[in-house]
C-alpha cells in the first residue's frame, strides 16, 4: 500500500489522535502525596530535548511580561510544557502553555511572571526543569478562562499564599525559590544515600522526588491528601525520568497544604480511564486539549509517519488543594 504523506493526510492524523492505552501500578506513600506509576503501549520517540536545554530564549522588544522569545539553534526538536519555570530576564517567568519548539523555528510563546517583585535590565532565560506548583498553574486557567487580563494577579496571590502557608518568604515573592531550594536539598540528600550514609534531612526523606523511577516507566498519577489531583506522561520513560524530580518537587509544595489520607488505587485507574476515554482537540501546532468530568487535559502530538503523542497533563480541576 502506497503512503500517504501529503500536508491534509498529516492534519488527519493528528486530528484523529488517540491517547496511548495506559497501565497504573501501585501507590507508594510520600507523606501527602500519593505517586501511581504510569506505563504506556505506545512506541517510544527518540530525537526530542525533553528538557528544551537548547534553547534561545529571550525577552520580547525589551520586555514584555506576559510574552516571552523562543529559538530552537538545534537539530533536535525542543519541548516546553505548561508551568515549566523559565529563569531570568527581566523576571522568572511560567511557561503558559505546552509548546514543541521544531529545529529553526523562532516563536513568541505566552507566560506568567513567578517573581512578582523584580523587574530588572537582565536579559536571556533558562529552562530549569523545574515546575509551577499545580495550584498555581490551575489558578492561571481558572482566571483566563473567565478573565485573561486577571490571570497574572490570580497567579501572584497563588504563590503569596504559598509562601504564607509555608512561613518560607522570598524577597521577590518567587516561586522558583520555593522550588530550588528543596532541589538543592535534595542533592544532599541523594549523596548521602550513594555513599551508604543515612539521609540527615529528616523532610526530604518521604519527598516523593526521592522516588527512583522504574524499569520502563513512563509517567505518574499523582494523589495529594486522598484525593487524585494529576496524571503525568510522556512518550518514553527517558523522558519521564529526566522530568520526574521537578514533577515531584512541584506536588510536594502542593502536600504541603494538605494532610496524609489514603487513596484509592482504583481512584487513579479510575481518572486513568476516563483519560483514555478522551476525545482530545488537536489545534495546528501539535497540541491538544480536552476538557470533562473535572478533567481539564493538555499535550502535545508529532507527526512521524503517524501521529505521537509526546506528553500530556491531565489535573483533576475538583481536588481540594486546586482551590486551597
Amino acid at each position: 500500500m502506497k503512503r500517504t504523506t501529503s500536508t491534509n493526510a498529516e492534519r488527519n492524523t493528528l486530528t484523529n489522535l488517540r491517547l496511548p492505552a495506559l497501565h497504573v501500578g501501585r501507590g507508594v506513600d510520600c507523606g501527602s502525596v500519593t505517586v501511581f506509576p504510569v506505563w504506556t503501549d505506545g512506541d517510544g520517540v527518540r530525537g526530542v530535548d525533553w528538557a528544551g536545554r537548547g534553547l534561545v530564549i529571550d525577552e520580547v522588544d525589551g520586555g514584555s511580561v506576559p510574552q516571552l522569545s523562543v529559538s530552537n539553534p538545534t537539530n533536535k526538536a525542543q519541548l516546553i510544557l505548561e508551568g515549566d519555570i523559565l529563569e531570568g530576564g527581566r523576571q522568572d517567568r511560567m511557561a503558559g502553555e505546552t509548546t514543541l519548539v521544531m529545529p529553526g523555528q523562532s516563536i513568541v510563546i505566552p507566560v506568567n511572571c513567578v517573581e512578582a517583585g523584580r523587574w530588572n535590565s537582565g536579559r536571556g532565560h533558562r529552562s530549569t526543569n523545574l515546575k509551577t506548583a499545580y495550584s498555581v498553574r490551575e489558578a492561571r486557567r481558572r482566571a483566563f478562562k473567565t478573565a485573561p487580563g486577571m490571570a497574572q494577579s490570580a497567579v501572584w496571590d497563588r504563590i503569596s499564599r504559598i509562601e504564607e502557608g509555608l512561613g518560607e518568604r522570598s524577597a521577590t515573592s518567587n516561586f522558583k525559590e520555593r522550588a530550588t531550594a528543596r532541589q538543592s536539598r535534595l542533592v544532599t540528600s541523594k549523596e548521602q544515600l550513594a555513599r551508604g550514609e543515612r539521609v540527615s534531612d529528616t523532610e526530604m526523606v518521604n519527598h516523593p522526588a526521592m522516588l527512583k523511577p522504574m524499569l520502563g516507566q513512563r509517567g505518574v498519577v499523582i494523589a495529594i491528601g486522598g484525593e487524585i489531583v494529576a496524571a503525568e506522561v510522556f512518550a518514553s520513560s527517558t523522558a519521564f525520568a529526566e522530568r520526574w524530580e521537578g514533577i515531584a518537587i512541584a506536588a510536594e509544595i502542593d502536600g504541603r497544604f494538605a494532610d496524609a489520607r489514603p487513596v484509592r488505587s482504583q481512584d487513579a485507574r479510575d481518572f486513568i480511564d476516563a483519560i483514555e476515554h478522551s476525545t482530545p482537540v488537536v489545534d495546528g501546532k501539535g497540541t491538544f486539549t480536552w476538557e470533562g468530568h473535572g478533567i481539564t487535559l493538555t499535550g502535545v502530538a508529532h507527526e512521524r509517519g503517524e501521529a505521537a503523542v509526546l506528553q500530556f497533563t491531565a489535573t483533576n480541576d475538583r481536588a481540594s488543594v486546586m482551590s486551597a
